[in-house]
């Protein structure tokens, strides 16, 4: 390690803040999930290890009844969120800036594409859902950390 990691955590330690991954066993107290089930989640730090040891109640279980909304849906890491999502059969949202990155999410056969450069994330979103005739968002997913994450919580069920 170079110690330019964001968190300088005594050494040794395992980078890494987010993950995805298939179950490989569960305790006996484990009701959510079952051998096999496909989960994502993060952490404050260790993710890049081989296994990881979670509280169920910190797995999201993406499944075909569920919506995800993405957040920067067009960058590196949105853009593998849109692609689990979709491998998933999940109704996937996606937020983007600019025609050209909406073209590309809407090539990929997302659900809806929200432009933020002209369009009201919430309201655009909330119409959506209500022709779907879905309640609100199930997985809010936002690499970028920005201040949309704070106003598109209000979404989630």
């Amino acid at each position: 390690m170079l110690g330019k990691y964001q968190e300088k955590p005594s050494l040794p330690f395992i980078p890494g803040s987010d993950y995805v991954g298939t179950v490989d066993a569960v305790g006996p107290a484990v009701t959510k999930f079952k051998v096999g089930d496909h989960v994502c989640s993060v952490a404050a730090l260790c993710s890049y290890a081989t296994f990881i040891v979670e509280d169920q109640s910190l797995l999201a279980n993406l499944t075909s009844s569920q919506a995800l909304l993405v957040l920067g849906a067009a960058g590196g890491v949105g853009f593998a969120a849109v692609q689990i999502g979709k491998v998933c059969g999940a109704v996937v949202i996606a937020v983007a800036r600019g025609a050209e990155r909406v073209r590309f999410l809407r090539s990929l056969g997302v659900d809806h594409v929200v432009d933020f450069t002209n369009h009201n994330i919430t309201a655009s979103v909330k119409e959506f859902l209500n022709s779907r005739n879905l309640k609100g968002v199930d997985i809010l997913y936002d690499p970028v950390g920005s201040k949309l994450a704070k106003e598109t919580m209000k979404l989630l069920n």
